[in-house]
């Protein structure tokens, strides 16, 4: 569906003056995203902040990767200010971290003694990596905020 859409507004902004700039969000951690949410890290930092073992649903080395939502914002604010070219920009780190890595950050990271325990260890893992060189190209940042720091400083935040 996404593409989809994406597709409708490409053709239909094109034959037109009007800019258009679509953000492709990949995986963020950080201040306003609440331990609510069904993501991987929000689901390990909840589990070890109750003292519950952390569960890892899919393969261990299946791939995400974490932009700090600072960040996030701010390459938002900068594609717009710097009136970059109409298109899909994928927002999100290019560093490849594992189900398996991110538990053990959090774990680590919250002092937790928790287990952790591979429910699905199959070897269909899957990868949700974004290729982000069309927005370094365009706006000239890159990733300045280390993953390990992200997880500390998003663990700071739900500590607050």
């Amino acid at each position: 569906r996404k593409l989809i859409s994406e597709e409708i507004i490409k053709n239909e902004l094109s034959n037109s003056n009007v800019k258009y700039l679509i953000f492709r969000a990949f995986t963020f951690a950080g201040p306003y995203l609440e331990l609510d949410k069904h993501y991987a890290s929000t689901e390990f930092f909840k589990n070890c902040l109750r003292k519950k073992d952390i569960y890892i649903k899919n393969n261990i080395s299946s791939k995400r990767s974490y932009l700090y939502s600072y960040e996030m914002v701010i390459w938002c604010l900068q594609l717009v200010l710097k009136n970059s070219e109409s298109g899909c920009y994928n927002l999100g780190s290019a560093i490849e971290i594992t189900m398996e890595h991110l538990a053990y950050s959090i774990k680590n990271t919250t002092n937790s003694k928790v287990n952790i325990i591979v429910k699905n260890d199959t070897n269909d893992g899957n990868f949700y990596v974004p290729n982000n060189n069309l927005f370094i190209n365009h706006s000239g940042l890159s990733q300045t905020i280390p993953f390990e720091d992200i997880i500390h400083r998003y663990y700071k935040w739900l500590r607050n």
